[in-house]
């Protein structure tokens, strides 16, 4: 058996929906987006971050400039950042096509990053005894997915995962994903409109992931903290960087235990100009439940902050 004796401190910062040069700012806070990645970023590496994981979203809708731009941003990092495709980083048919990149861009582009061919999910060791597994559900290759925000694994990149767990057998294996596997609020039910945060064959996945003893996943979409658990899976989901509270999660990952910290980002004017569009601004619910709503992505203090026991590998 092969015992991680070492503690490993690494950074999720998902979410950030870059928009460059965005008339308006809106709850996705695009005015601020470049000063809250790059600030989120520098506090990772201050804060002792040895790689930041990237659960997608890194651009408002796949327009080109965005992602040129977030390629730009993370290539001047000394971490390592890893990332992922999120539904707002591939086309959709309501989106001008020439205007906005379909999946089949996202690897190619983010070379470097983690992608290491033509496909967008991959797995890479970021320790002899800590492998990340990344899967991709923001779109499938003949873009299925384009009239929908939510997410699906194809019966190709099932199979791949399935290969690449039992192949990992010994090491600490750690799953990155954008859309949920686990419902993280009251309202997150399949055939809803928060049901779209939840992956569409989830169970297919979760199914993968218990056959071969995965303990950890660490996602996005959701814009809130929170952790869930089924079985000894514990998924563990971060607010949007750019979006209120502006967070980011420290993570550290010890033999048989995973602590997280979240941290709102530390400039209370921008928060609270966040918290302004978010309840105050154009949305697409009553004012009330948009205070619900800020508490709901706030996160409450155990899915902020934990330290949850792990079966030794």
């Amino acid at each position: 058996m092969n015992h991680q004796s070492e503690l490993t401190t690494f950074a999720i910062i998902t979410d950030p929906h870059l928009g460059l040069d965005e008339s308006e700012n809106g709850w996705k806070m695009h005015q601020h987006g470049e000063v809250l990645l790059r600030g989120h970023l520098r506090l990772a590496l201050e804060g002792g971050a040895e790689f930041v994981l990237m659960p997608g979203d890194l651009t408002k809708d796949s327009e080109p400039w965005n992602h040129m731009a977030a390629r730009q941003i993370l290539s001047e990092q000394p971490l390592p950042v890893f990332v992922l495709p999120g539904n707002h980083d591939v086309r959709k048919s309501e989106l001008p096509a020439e205007a906005n990149w379909g999946i089949a861009k996202f690897a190619p582009f983010y070379q470097g990053f983690g992608p290491t061919g033509t496909h967008p999910y991959y797995s890479l060791d970021l320790k002899p005894s800590l492998r990340l597994i990344a899967i991709n559900t923001a779109d499938t290759p003949d873009e299925s997915l384009v009239d929908t925000w939510g997410g699906r694994v194809d019966d190709e990149q099932l199979a791949w995962l399935d290969t690449e767990l039992a192949a990992s057998r010994g090491k600490r294996c750690i799953v990155m994903i954008h859309h949920n596997l686990l419902p993280h609020s009251r309202d997150d039910h399949e055939g809803t409109f928060w049901g779209h945060f939840l992956l569409q064959n989830r169970n297919d996945v979760l199914s993968i992931l218990e056959r071969h003893d995965v303990q950890l996943a660490f996602s996005g979409h959701h814009h809130v903290n929170n952790i869930a658990r089924h079985g000894d899976l514990y998924e563990i989901t971060t607010a949007g960087a750019t979006t209120y509270p502006c967070s980011h999660r420290f993570v550290t990952l010890g033999p048989d235990f995973v602590q997280t910290r979240t941290v709102n980002f530390p400039d209370e004017q921008v928060v609270s100009v966040a918290l302004r569009e978010l309840t105050e601004g154009p949305f697409h619910m009553p004012t009330g439940d948009r205070q619900e709503l800020a508490a709901v992505f706030h996160g409450r203090p155990e899915g902020r902050d934990a330290k949850l026991a792990l079966r030794r590998i």
